[in-house]
């Protein structure tokens, strides 16, 4: 309905009121409200989102202050076309100063073995870096790797090093600069080349988010 000039409560009257025009003057409002009217927009523009057949929005759309009418669309997840989607596609110019860059992960470790974070084609760590890899693993392009627990106290299921518990610092470190790996899917499921934003960068993870912190903080609040 373009550019919002309404306070929040004449643009909802005003929205209810159209709606109710379109499907029949005999609905009541909270039935409006609870099944047909989905979302109102009233920030930075002024329109809603509702349940209509095709003749009922075919009919809003001839109506005066509208500016136009389109159905949603389903849409399919698609992790590995998020950089593509994002506009910036696996044959972008890409710098050779790429593997200077150092990024930091503070998460749930990272799982080294992964194809994402081979080390094939790297050369030496950048000469600015000083940091080290601890523990039971090798560094490869993650030229960096520590674990942090200051009571020291371990879950049997954790590992008492960087090494991912969960996955999910995995998937955030490949998410800004994983290897490119093709044919990659989730359970045969949309295969596709993943690919991190900056695939040739540098990693350096510090696992701080573990099993047993993750209890001791939901503990701490549920006694406030």
């Amino acid at each position: 309905m373009g550019h919002n000039t309404l306070d929040d409560a004449s643009a909802s009257s005003l929205h209810l009121s159209m709606l109710q025009q379109v499907i029949g003057r005999d609905s009541a409002n909270h039935m409006l409200q609870r099944y047909n009217m989905l979302q109102r927009y009233t920030k930075s523009f002024h329109g809603f989102a509702a349940r209509l057949t095709e003749e009922e929005a075919a009919k809003l759309s001839g109506m005066e202050g509208i500016v136009s009418v389109f159905p949603s669309r389903m849409n399919k997840m698609a992790t590995t076309s998020s950089w593509d989607f994002l506009g910036f596609p696996i044959t972008a110019k890409r710098s050779t100063k790429e593997s200077d860059i150092i990024i930091g992960v503070f998460d749930s470790g990272i799982w080294p073995e992964s194809p994402t974070f081979s080390d094939k084609g790297y050369g030496p760590p950048p000469a600015k870096w000083k940091g080290i890899c601890e523990a039971n693993f090798t560094c490869n392009n993650i030229i960096g790797a520590r674990h942090f627990k200051a009571d020291g106290m371990y879950d049997p299921k954790e590992f008492k090093s960087p090494r991912d518990d969960d996955g999910h610092g995995s998937h955030t470190a490949s998410t800004a600069a994983g290897n490119i790996v093709s044919n990659a899917n989730l359970l045969s499921l949309h295969s596709g080349t993943a690919r991190g934003g900056v695939p040739r960068a540098r990693i350096v993870v510090y696992k701080i988010c573990c099993t047993t912190r993750k209890k001791a903080i939901t503990g701490a609040k549920s006694r406030r």
